[in-house]
């Protein structure tokens, strides 16, 4: 499990561009290359992310620290946000980016757009998940069983027919 799981990070950490380390990147590739043979990034990361998510699910010992409080919070809210998240960097946190360093200056822009648009997606995707993502889900479901009961409805007369003959 641990294997893998350390095998799922090099992947993932291959892709970086500009690596902290300087050279890293070739260390990892010459890790990964006698595993893989001429496999390129993206398809490194592909494998990655497969294989981090297959390890973390079979590997009983990591299950109770990733079932906390704090990563079923992050479940629950994590498809509105990742519906907000861009909209918010784009808006809000780039407005007022630009507002901090045209008073502050670009490390002070940093330390204030960041973590302020960081709270405001994290506060955002927690409204939205009870307003608009949980009834969404119910409604989806209700849905889906009304489709079911029609399709089930209309395939008796097919089914139920005898054969001429």
């Amino acid at each position: 499990g641990i294997h893998a799981l350390v095998l799922a990070i090099l992947c993932a950490a291959w892709r970086i561009k500009h690596p902290v380390l300087p050279g890293i990147h070739l260390f990892i590739e010459s890790l990964l290359e006698p595993v893989f043979g001429n496999i390129n990034r993206y398809q490194s990361q592909e494998f990655g992310a497969i294989l981090l998510v297959t390890t973390l699910s079979l590997t009983v010992r990591l299950h109770q620290p990733l079932s906390n409080g704090l990563a079923r919070y992050l479940g629950a809210i994590s498809f509105p946000l990742y519906l907000v998240h861009l909209a918010l960097i784009a808006g809000p946190g780039c407005l007022l980016f630009a507002w901090s360093y045209d008073h502050f200056g670009l490390e002070a822009a940093r330390w204030i757009a960041i973590p302020a648009t960081f709270v405001l997606a994290m506060a955002a995707a927690t409204v939205l998940t009870p307003l608009v993502e949980k009834p969404s889900l119910a409604l989806a479901k209700q849905g889906g069983e009304w489709v079911e009961q029609r399709m089930r409805a209309a395939a008796r007369p097919i089914l139920g027919r005898q054969p001429a003959g």
